[in-house]
Order: structure tokens, then sequence, then C-alpha cells
């Protein structure tokens, strides 16, 4: 079976002494600790893609397929995402399944900081970028991360692609009371969408004799995003995180049950690949970072590094929350992380990607 693993991990460094976001230290070990779980799951270096902006790596990643920037910018970041899932896993060469069980199997991390935006009325979740010249913030809403992983923007046959991109623009809600009136500040979103160019795609070579057995994509405008067929797990390690992926069921531990979210965008009968997602904390919540790395991330390592069980989501919630280590406990007694799992299947019994000897063989149809 093939896997795949996207890494995407930022510091935020100072640009030009001007300190917009807080410098994350932990991402280092971040890095580390993702890329040593990448292996436990059988993830191989070449089949690993890391984002990044930290110049100074750990060594364990060097053979890994490093994409690097000085900051992470919203051009850099959006083209990274989009040209892993739209070339590197869906694939210029379209892949020939051994049977029909042999599927892909994704990770995709997201270590950096999470924001939320009042856009017409509604607090959008987000993860939160810099603009090209480092000058200001740009933020990634949560629904069109989702729309990325599932090729839902429109896309040019050459691989230009526009990617709705937010700022912030500080303003006061007015709250009125008995017995005083409050002004509070809070963010408006503004569009501002940006322009990516992915690698175009190759053209199907005339009269050649791999061309039944090995088609190409000669066009972005069909084959978009992950394939049904994939099963993907999602690790988003950032405040505000808990509908981060936008997926349409949301795990409740006291019936043990997957509960329907209002992610709008999730349209009755659509056809999604197997996903999960664990996101750090609620959706109005902030989560914490040490000099160890994020609690959301060491929570997974300290677990799942060594797991070689099959695993649903409801045995998974248990483990984290009933764990037998201390620092997992401390950290979740203190609210340093409050893991939420989602997903776009209704039921918590299936096994979650990468710890299953289940085989998806069709599609999922998400009835709502």
């Amino acid at each position: 079976m093939v896997k795949y693993a996207l890494i995407l991990a930022f510091s935020y460094p100072r640009i030009d002494e001007n300190s917009l976001l807080q410098f994350l230290s932990c991402t280092n070990h971040d890095i580390k600790m993702i890329h040593n779980l990448c292996s436990s799951l059988d993830i191989l270096d070449k089949n690993i893609t890391l984002v990044t902006d930290i110049s100074k790596l750990p060594s364990d990643v060097v053979n890994c397929n490093i994409k690097r920037n000085p900051f992470p910018s919203d051009i850099f970041v959006c083209r990274e995402i989009c040209q892993f899932l739209e070339n590197t896993i869906r694939g210029i060469e379209e892949l020939t399944y051994k049977d029909d069980s042999d599927f892909p199997e994704v990770l995709v991390y997201i270590s950096g900081h999470g924001s939320h935006l009042n856009i017409d009325e509604n607090n959008e979740q987000c993860i939160v970028l810099y603009s090209e010249d480092g000058s200001h913030l740009k933020y990634l809403l949560s629904k069109d991360i989702f729309n990325i992983i599932f090729g839902n923007l429109p896309i040019n046959s050459d691989g230009t692609m526009e990617i709705p991109l937010w700022i912030a623009i500080k303003s006061y809600k007015r709250i009125e009371t008995d017995i005083e009136i409050k002004y509070i500040p809070e963010k408006l979103g503004s569009l501002v969408p940006i322009k990516v160019q992915l690698t175009p795609p190759i053209a199907s070579p005339a009269n050649s004799p791999d061309l039944l057995t090995k088609p190409y994509r000669s066009t972005y405008l069909a084959n978009r995003g992950i394939p049904v067929s994939t099963r993907m797990l999602i690790i988003v390690d950032t405040c505000y995180s808990e509908h981060m992926t936008y997926f349409p069921f949301i795990y409740d531990h006291k019936f043990q049950i997957m509960n329907e979210t209002n992610n709008s965008n999730i349209e009755v009968g659509s056809i999604l690949p197997y996903c999960v997602a664990i996101s750090s904390c609620e959706f109005n919540k902030t989560t914490t970072s040490g000099s160890y790395g994020s609690s959301l991330t060491r929570i997974l390592y300290m677990k799942l590094r060594n797991f070689k069980n099959r695993l649903n989501i409801s045995q998974l919630h248990y483990i984290i929350y009933n764990s037998d280590i201390s620092i997992i406990n401390e950290l979740i007694r203190n609210e340093s992380s409050h893991p939420i799992i989602t997903s776009t299947h209704y039921s918590s019994d299936i096994d979650i990607p990468f710890f299953s000897n289940f085989k998806i063989k069709k599609a999922i149809k998400i009835e709502k």
C-alpha cells in the first residue's frame, strides 16, 4: 500500500523587525515528533512532503521532500498544499492498484497559528499566514482547506488557480445590556484572493505503447482533489481547530457516536473519501505549546508511535482521555489541549486510516 504525508509546520519568524505573531519555538520538536510518527506508520521519507519556514531542520528529515520559505507566505503555502494534493496524491500519471483494496493512505499534519474571523456574522476558523511581502497577516479559512483537499476550487487547464484568502479589519461589536453598553473588539474578514501556479500537467505522448496501461492527465479540468478511494488522517495542532477540516461528523464521547455538524458546504449525497481529523481544541478555545512541542502533537506521539493494532474513533478517543501517561493527563487536565475528532463518515466503529487492516472497497456516500 502506498502511503504519503504532508507536514505543514511553521514557526513564524520575525520579519524585518516586524513581530506580527508570537514565534513558535516548538516547531522543530513538532517536526521531529511527527516525522517519527510517520516512520512508525511505514511512510517512506521520499513520500513525505515538508512545508516549513525552519531554516535548520532536524537531521531526521533531510531525505524528505522539503519545501522551505523564510516565512509562511500565502502564495507559498497554498501552492504547496495544492501541488501536493493535485499532483503528488492524485498524480499526473494515474495509479493502477493491485486489487480493490490496495488504496493509498495520506497523513496531513498542521502545526502553526490558528485564528477566527467574523465573516457575514459567522465566526469562521482559519490558519494564519503572512502576505507575500511579510508586511501583514493573511487567513486561509477552514472551509477552503476543505475545498482544496477535495478539489472544489476552480482551476485552469494549465494549473493556475485562485485561492480565497482574507485579511482582518479591526472593529468593535456593540453589546448592550440593562446595566451597560460594551464594545468588544473583533476581527472582520475582507476577501483578498490570490493566484497560484501549479506544475503544468504532462500531456500524453502520441502513439505511446504505454498509453492504455499508464494514461497521463493532460489537463487539470478532470480528476481533481484526492481520489475517493484514498484514506486520510489529518492532525491539526492549532488554536480554534475543532472544525478546521470542515468535516460533516463529530465524535460525541458521551454516547460514543458521530453527530452531524453544521458545516454548510457538504452537499447532501456528496461522495467523499474516508477521512478522520484530530484537532487540538474546540472552535472557540486556544491551545498551548512548550519547549518540547505542541500539546496535541506530544499526546499523539506518545500514544501512537508504538501502537500497532487496529484502532477506531471510539478507541482513539478512549486511549487519549484515559491515558496511563502522567504528561498526557496533565496536558488535558490543564486544558493545554482538548482533542476533538471529526470525520467524513457517520460511524465511529470504522478503523481509522493507518491503524487498520480493513480495506475500503468503494467510496462512501454521505447521508444527511
